[in-house]
């Protein structure tokens, strides 16, 4: 073999070598290399869950890597976080970027609990996280809200409620914390431990006068035992003692008091006397849709006791938020 041939083939081992190195064979210049990093495990199941390369997260761009507490990896649209306590979820846009600017699993936040969702009208979207939560809409930005004054705006129906959506973290004040939300806020003392809402979702929170005076007719009566299971869970087809939905509430609140009324809205709209709006009173059955879906206990003050929805605890609603259709006085 001569020199040049020699070295003819020393070029060209050296050629397939580098093009090894890179990814990229003989002949494949114009292809790209390949990724430096892939997903596996439990981060790596989540990503192809969602559809890998092809879903909102995208291709990865770094390795899976240790955070306090557990593991996480970057992906070109969001993040995956996992620990043994919750199993691995996403986080992306603004949420992500908010829990990242609080120190993401090294907060108190903690881990995702899931993937970021839709919220119940479709208006934003949310995470919870092991120690709170963080909601966005287009016109509120995130905010993280947890604690006491999450459980209280949780009992209120979330963002579906008078409150509607944060509009800041919680945050330090004389009395103890606060958060604002587009409707009001919430404030936390420090001392007793109980919260308070003020500003124009206070309306929908039970004021002192609904306890103040003894109830006289069926209907009060109904409505004082109903209110004793303010931020009950809403379960379809419970009607208590510890669960309800709308007809199962006010049907449960009638018979403690010795009086059985039928089951359902609908049917529950036919027995009673006829009120007119203009004539309601506290304890009257209040109506809402058409045909007859909801039902709640009017308070005599412009809102009705009932168990909104799945999600929502037993609560107080403006009628104004609810679209009536007729009344019955038992």
């Amino acid at each position: 073999m001569g020199v040049k041939n020699r070295l003819r083939d020393m070029i060209t081992l050296a050629a397939v070598a580098a093009g090894a190195v890179a990814g990229v064979g003989i002949g494949q210049g114009a292809a790209q290399a390949a990724p430096a990093c892939q997903p596996y495990g439990e981060i790596g199941s989540t990503w192809h869950g969602a559809g890998g390369n092809k879903s909102y997260l995208g291709h990865c761009v770094d390795d899976e890597h240790a955070v306090p507490g557990g593991r996480a990896q970057g992906f070109a649209g969001g993040a995956v976080y996992w620990s043994d306590k919750s199993g691995a979820h996403s986080v992306k846009g603004l949420i992500r970027e908010h829990y990242y600017n609080m120190g993401a699993s090294g907060s108190f936040l903690g881990f995702p609990l899931n993937d970021e969702w839709g919220t119940a009208k479709h208006t934003g979207s949310f995470n919870h996280f092991q120690g709170g939560s963080i909601y966005w809409s287009h016109a509120t930005g995130a905010h993280e809200v947890h604690g006491a004054i999450r459980d209280r705006w949780k009992s209120m129906g979330w963002e579906t409620g008078a409150l509607g959506y944060p509009t800041s973290d919680e945050y330090k004040v004389s009395e103890g914390k606060r958060s604002d939300f587009q409707g009001g806020s919430i404030i936390w003392n420090a001392k007793t431990g109980a919260t308070r809402v003020i500003g124009n979702a206070a309306a929908a929170v039970a004021p002192a006068a609904h306890t103040t005076s003894a109830p006289s007719s069926a209907g009060q009566k109904a409505l004082a035992v109903a209110a004793t299971k303010l931020g009950a869970p809403y379960v379809w087809g419970a009607n208590g003692p510890s669960t309800f939905d709308c007809s199962g509430l006010t049907s449960w609140a009638f018979r403690q008091i010795g009086i059985n009324i039928p089951r359902t809205a609908a049917q529950q709209a036919t027995v009673g006397s006829h009120v007119a709006k203009g004539d309601l009173k506290a304890g009257d059955l209040v109506f809402f849709y058409s045909p007859v879906s909801h039902v709640g206990i009017y308070d005599g003050k412009g809102n009705v006791l009932n168990a909104p929805t799945a999600g929502q605890g037993v609560k107080y609603t403006p009628i104004q938020y609810l679209e009536y259709n007729t009344a019955r006085r038992i």
